[in-house]
């Protein structure tokens, strides 16, 4: 009598539910109604991750462009508007300021090219000035020595004439003192020694013919 309903207590457990699971099923319970109202959400929000690009993909190809100097940032991605980018300097006036760069710096240039061929003739003038010296001072150089070649010609030519004139005034010399009678005395010579003729005295003749005997002191 005793054991029947010890049997019976632990299935009238089982089949009554315990406090702690009533306790914990309520708060289940209304934790499901703030669920349904989080997915409540407004339209806007919903679309707003959607339009966002996913970070796997690349970047857009404006992203990669280099932008003229004009622009100083490139335009948000995804803003393909207008109102996205920053006004454009005219056309007119970037156009202006490139021509006038380009003709400071071509001024400049032809300022610089003007000052080295100015320098270029100045050195070339003086190298020019300083050859035509030397070639003044090596024309003279060479003149005064062709004057004294000439010279040195005239005067080698004079000697040799001298010395034929001599040669030939010996050899008239030698064969007219070999037809003289001997004793003669030649004037202007001294007599040979030993020989006893005397020298004869000097006359001159007068108008008349005849001669005078010139008196000696």
């Amino acid at each position: 009598m005793l054991a029947h309903p010890v049997f019976n207590v632990p299935q009238m457990a089982s089949q009554q539910p315990s406090p702690a699971s009533t306790e914990e099923g309520q708060p289940s319970n209304a934790s499901a109604p703030r669920t349904s109202r989080k997915r409540k959400s407004p339209p806007a929000e919903q679309l707003a991750p959607q339009q966002q690009p996913p970070p796997h993909l690349l970047p857009p190809p404006h992203a990669l462009m280099q932008f003229p100097p004009g622009f100083a940032y490139p335009p948000p991605p995804g803003d393909f508007t207008p109102a996205g980018m920053p006004p454009a300097l005219p056309s007119g006036e970037s156009n202006n300021q490139q021509s006038a760069g380009r003709a400071l710096s071509q001024s400049k240039r032809a300022e610089q090219n003007r000052k080295a061929q100015r320098a270029f003739r100045e050195r070339r003038d003086q190298h020019v000035k300083a050859l035509e010296s030397r070639s003044q001072l090596l024309d003279a150089a060479l003149a005064s020595a062709d004057e004294a070649n000439r010279r040195w010609e005239e005067c080698r030519a004079l000697v040799d004439q001298l010395r034929v004139e001599n040669a030939a005034l010996r050899a008239h010399l030698a064969q007219h003192l070999q037809n003289l009678p001997p004793g003669a005395i030649i004037a202007g010579m001294q007599p040979q020694p030993g020989s006893a003729v005397a020298p004869a005295d000097d006359k001159k003749p007068d108008q008349n013919g005849e001669q005078k005997e010139e008196e000696r002191e």
